[in-house]
């Protein structure tokens, strides 16, 4: 078993891009926070910064052909 948290950037963009639906949740742990910090920084708006970060996370999610379970 893969330990997601001692992989660099790269390791996991590339599970990422392999459907790896654990390694989609640890770049979210990842930069979730971050994210939403540099969106409310420019924006100064909670609720918008927070909106953009969604929409970031299921751009990539749709990006990377994931399917939602039933």
């Amino acid at each position: 078993m893969t330990v997601y948290t001692n992989l660099n950037d790269q390791q996991i963009v590339a599970l990422v891009k392999q459907s790896d639906e654990i390694a989609y949740q640890d770049v979210y742990l990842r930069y979730n926070k971050l994210l939403f910090l540099f969106a409310y920084r420019k924006l100064r708006d909670k609720e918008e910064a927070r909106e953009v970060v969604q929409g970031i996370f299921v751009w990539l999610w749709n990006k990377e052909g994931f399917e939602l379970s039933p």
